[in-house]
């Protein structure tokens, strides 16, 4: 039988041990990097999916929202009710002046009554 050559035995093991807590290391390492960006992914995931809440949230106010032809006709039914407000403001400053007149005439009427 052929001699064992123990130097070399201890070498090759600390050579294959040293090796081997390398290669644990980067799979450490490796393994690590995958779960932060793991989570990375996730929170991204998230803040997308609020932000896709947010978008439908403003289509759907958007679509409700008046466009241009129903803001035109709201115009003109402003117009159309400041010129009514306009007759009705120009009507009763015309019946305040036949109050104030039958005012003045009963004023007189009543003084010549109980002047009399």
């Amino acid at each position: 039988m052929s001699e064992v050559n123990w130097d070399v035995f201890k070498f090759l093991l600390d050579v294959v041990w040293k090796v081997g807590t390398v290669a644990v290391l980067v799979w450490m390492a490796l393994r690590q990097k995958s779960a932060v960006n793991s989570t990375a992914i996730k929170e991204v995931k998230e803040e997308v999916d609020l932000l896709k809440t947010d978008v439908t949230v403003i289509k759907t106010q958007l679509a409700n929202a008046p466009n241009h032809d129903d803001l035109k006709e709201l115009s003109h039914e402003m117009r159309a009710l400041t010129a009514s407000v306009s007759k009705q403001t120009a009507a009763m400053s015309g019946i305040v002046a036949d109050v104030g007149a039958m005012k003045n005439t009963v004023n007189l009427l009543h003084k010549h009554h109980i002047g009399n």
